[in-house]
């Protein structure tokens, strides 16, 4: 091969590299392609974790959208990788869960209630919370009482609410009254 087909081989591989790459980037507004992604993600959840891989613009917006609602069988994968991600980043799950429902599931080797607190104590921008599991004492109620968006909690109450047991300092003065 002469240096000159040599020359025009190697520009021709740069102009294909170039068009490639300059089809690529987004064609439409960044807020409109967000916008697309997050409705197919809610739309249709179990393609979250695909359309993650799409880019890495894409993956940074589906990331918080994978854990915006949470069902809990244990022991499960799903349980184990959750745990995993919010102690590797506790303010992710802060910031990104807001639907936990736990399903009950008897394992002797495995207590729900304390991964139940893990979870209520890390992800404390809840705003629903159900559970089939009886969760009860003091602990359970310092944490559902150290969520400030929590609005609906679906729970067994009689196990959650013992006359014995007083308010958590968590709960305002004022709803203590009241009761």
């Amino acid at each position: 091969m002469s240096n000159l087909e040599s020359h025009r081989l190697s520009n021709e591989l740069e102009d294909t590299e170039q068009r490639l790459h300059a089809n690529d980037e987004p064609r439409l507004p960044p807020e409109l392609e967000r916008e697309v992604f997050e409705t197919a993600a809610v739309r249709h959840r179990s393609m979250t974790s695909t359309l993650m891989r799409i880019a890495r613009r894409v993956h940074d917006w589906m990331k918080p959208l994978l854990y915006d609602i949470l069902a809990f069988k244990q022991p499960s994968m799903q349980t184990d990788t959750f745990l995993q991600a919010i102690a590797s980043d506790p303010t992710f799950a802060a910031r990104s869960v807001r639907h936990i429902f736990f399903e009950a599931q008897h394992d002797p080797g495995l207590d729900p209630l304390e991964i139940g607190l893990k979870v209520l104590q890390q992800c404390t921008g809840v705003v629903r919370f159900g559970t089939t599991y009886t969760f009860t004492g003091r602990r359970v109620l310092d944490a559902l009482g150290n969520l400030p968006n929590l609005r609906y909690l679906t729970a067994e109450l009689s196990s959650l609410l013992s006359w014995d047991v007083p308010f958590p300092e968590s709960f305002p003065q004022d709803q203590q009254q009241k009761e």
